[in-house]
């Protein structure tokens, strides 16, 4: 989290979003803003949300890549590093969620991409999500 994105947290938030990052850069993110928090003198705790995007089936790395890169367009090259970071497996997204909860975010919000349904959809069907 940059410099004045804690500063904008500081003054207008009850807490952060960093969404779409990992759980380390997450910590490291949190942790300015705690610091920062505490050195304000702002009541209480910062609040804390994330979120991941992922997508699931045969196709997922291809699916999340195609979606992400075109939603994230205006971002230039971070489009490509926000589409590196989908989980693309079961064990990733349940590694990721332990991940988050042991950083101290025991919720974190899953957004999903695409979603391959080979026994209830007609093929080449696809779902797209929203939170969940």
């Amino acid at each position: 989290m940059s410099k004045a994105a804690v500063r904008r947290v500081l003054q207008h938030a009850p807490g952060g979003s960093p969404a779409g990052v990992a759980c380390r850069v997450f910590t490291q993110g949190a942790e300015r803003v705690r610091q920062a928090w505490s050195e304000a003198g702002r009541e209480g705790t910062p609040r804390f949300a994330s979120l991941a995007y992922y997508a699931l089936g045969p196709d997922a790395t291809s699916l999340a890549e195609s979606y992400l890169l075109d939603y994230y367009a205006f971002a230039g090259d971070r489009a490509r590093a926000i589409s590196a970071g989908a989980l693309t497996s079961e064990g990733a997204i349940k590694d990721t969620v332990a991940q988050f909860a042991e950083a101290g975010l025991p919720r974190a919000a899953a957004v999903p991409l695409l979603i391959q349904c080979r026994s209830t959809a007609p093929a080449g069907r696809h779902h797209r999500g929203l939170i969940v």
